[in-house]
């Protein structure tokens, strides 16, 4: 009877242990999923605020990026408003009396926007241009009847404060149009004057002139309309380059 009964007090030591031992794991297993659970919603938490912040950062990047773009858009503007800008004084794009080569003749470079309009009369169109630094100069440009000025389309003239700062017309190929030889164009070097080729080659078909350059075009063929430029530093030639007329 002994016997039994130790051997009951013994069984139910063994379970109640089990049972210690099942519990302690089960506490143990619950603690690890606590932990567990709380590493996730702390890595949850962090992923989140990794977020917030990439969000942020991106964010002040885009806004970045549009005050860039602003300010390329305003200094585009800026630029575009400087490029200059044009009025057209007559719709009908015709002059208020007939352009000769004799008034053109008469223009020099100084002389004022009075005694242009006097000497060619109102133009047909008129165009202001702002440069880099903001200041204006305006350009008066005449449509040329053949009859008045054979051979040419338009004349232009620079005024700036007033002054004729520059004038050149626009020639054209036409049956009538003169042509110079190679042969006389190849005989006028770099370092030639600016009266000698005139002397030498006579009118031009095209010119243009300001203060400190000029150039002067000469017609070679008529059919194609090749022409040769003398481009002139002051009043000394500096090159040859091949040009056209229309």
């Amino acid at each position: 009877m002994k016997k039994v009964v130790t051997l009951g007090v013994t069984l139910l030591s063994v379970l109640a242990l089990a049972a210690c031992g099942n519990n302690k794991s089960s506490k143990d297993s619950s603690s690890s999923s606590a932990k567990t659970e709380q590493t996730s919603k702390k890595t949850a938490s962090s992923a989140k605020q990794a977020s917030s912040s990439s969000n942020k950062s991106n964010k002040a990047n885009k806004n970045g990026s549009k005050k860039i773009s602003a300010a390329q858009k305003k200094a585009e503007q800026k630029i575009a408003a400087n490029a200059g800008q044009s009025k057209t004084l007559s719709k009908s794009g015709k002059n208020a009396k007939p352009v000769t080569k004799t008034g053109y003749r008469s223009v020099k470079l100084g002389s004022t926007s009075s005694a242009v309009v006097s000497a060619l009369g109102k133009p047909a169109a008129k165009y202001t241009v702002a440069g880099n630094s903001g200041q204006k100069s305006t350009s008066y440009v005449w449509n040329v009847a053949s009859k008045n000025f054979p051979s040419t389309t338009a004349i232009t003239v620079g005024i700036k404060n007033g002054r004729v700062i520059s004038k050149s017309y626009t020639g054209k190929k036409t049956s009538s149009s003169r042509t110079v030889s190679k042969a006389a164009i190849n005989k006028l070097t770099k370092g030639a004057s600016y009266s000698a080729v005139l002397k030498a080659l006579g009118t031009p078909n095209a010119e243009s002139i300001t203060s400190s350059k000029k150039t002067l075009v000469y017609l070679t063929d008529k059919s194609k309309g090749t022409a040769t430029a003398f481009n002139f530093n002051g009043s000394t030639l500096a090159s040859k380059t091949a040009s056209a007329l229309g």
